[in-house]
């Protein structure tokens, strides 16, 4: 276009702007949002300190959670585990015992297996990480057939929906602890 002198025009737009190309301005986009950087309507409800629940989700008493963060609906985090910051769980995840995230996204439907430790990596929908398994800077967003068993337990947080599809309020029966976790 310069070589033929044709006209370039630029926009300024009101709001955020990033563009998602490439892995790193991925991450950045999400982490940007944990912090509000940008105002979207999360499917989550923001329960303080920079935490996000969304519905049925499952999160066992002893699990330590740094914020800010995003647990997806219907996920499971197991005994032991720690979230550490800027840590995304998507929906329908299963995280199971002992195990640590941080600045990091983990897609839908995926499951993490004991004791793994996952830092600044991306799992995509689906995607499975076996038992003690150690993942920095992983990327991955091949779709990963795997569906864990599902448990029930007293444990949980959940949100009570009424027939208008709004929910009134979020009820949390076991304490979460919120502390700093050093990788």
């Amino acid at each position: 276009m310069l070589s033929n002198q044709e006209p370039v025009y630029g926009f300024t737009i009101p709001g955020y702007w990033c563009d998602a190309g490439n892995i790193n301005n991925y991450r950045c986009a999400h982490f940007d949002a944990l912090r509000q950087k940008l105002h979207l309507d999360l499917p989550a409800v923001h329960i303080g300190d920079g935490v996000w629940l969304g519905e049925r989700v499952d999160i066992h008493p002893t699990v330590d959670l740094s914020s800010p963060i995003f647990i997806g609906n219907g996920a499971t985090i197991r005994k032991d585990v720690k979230l550490g910051e800027r840590t995304i769980i998507g929906t329908d995840a299963w995280i199971d015992e002992g195990s640590y995230i941080a600045r990091s996204i983990i897609g839908s439907k995926s499951y993490i297996g004991k004791d793994t430790r996952i830092t600044n990596s991306i799992t995509g929908t689906a995607h499975s990480v076996s038992d003690g398994d150690r993942l920095e800077g992983f990327v991955n967003i091949e779709r990963v057939s795997y569906q864990p068993a599902r448990y029930s337990t007293a444990n949980r947080i959940s949100r009570h929906i009424p027939a208008q599809g709004k929910p009134e309020k979020t009820e949390v029966r076991n304490p979460i602890t919120r502390t700093g976790i050093q990788p």
